[in-house]
């Protein structure tokens, strides 16, 4: 599993409309995003 892997799991478990959102942000944005939501659900 890699890390943007990881991250896109964590953040689409916690079950939240943020994530979503998330998808209609450019690439990079939102690998950067996604990784930093994931950090604060864990």
């Amino acid at each position: 599993m890699t890390p943007q892997d990881y991250v896109q799991q964590k953040a689409a478990a916690s079950g939240s409309s943020f994530y979503y959102a998330f998808l209609f942000l450019p690439p990079p944005r939102r690998a950067a995003i996604t990784a930093f939501y994931a950090f604060c659900r864990d």
